[in-house]
């Protein structure tokens, strides 16, 4: 799962969707990706439970025809999960989320120390794309 601050929506491909038994509910929506691309969202699932690391977080999911990754939580799950983030001198970057009823927090790593698909993991300022 990719957790994205600038999606507005929550996304599942439809590879991972047919696998999944939602009731899922006829959608004719378009999304512009990162890239600029266009998708389809041909359906929409309106409580799907996403499981982060025992945190349980029911949301409205898409389901798009295209798109590299196989499921976007957007800010509806960051808003319902009251997710803050942390960045680290190192690089690093841990998130704590919450569960609905604030009975549970979970803090995970979300970026490893040094990992190269970072934009400053070399500590050297070189922008990677």
């Amino acid at each position: 799962m990719l957790i994205d601050g600038g999606s507005a929506i929550c996304v599942m491909s439809e590879e991972v969707g047919r696998e999944l038994n939602f009731r899922w509910k006829r959608a004719d929506r378009k999304m512009i990706t990162a890239d600029g691309n266009q998708s389809d969202l041909s359906k929409v699932a309106e409580s799907v439970p996403v499981n982060v690391d025992g945190i349980v977080i029911p949301v409205p999911i898409f389901l798009a025809r295209s798109g590299s990754e196989q499921v976007i939580l957007g800010r509806p799950w960051e808003i319902y999960a009251r997710k803050c983030e942390r960045n680290l001198d190192d690089g690093s970057c841990k998130i704590t989320i919450f569960a609905v009823d604030e009975s549970e927090q979970v803090t995970f790593v979300a970026t490893f120390p040094g990992v190269k698909k970072d934009r400053f993991a070399s500590g050297s300022g070189n922008l990677y794309a």
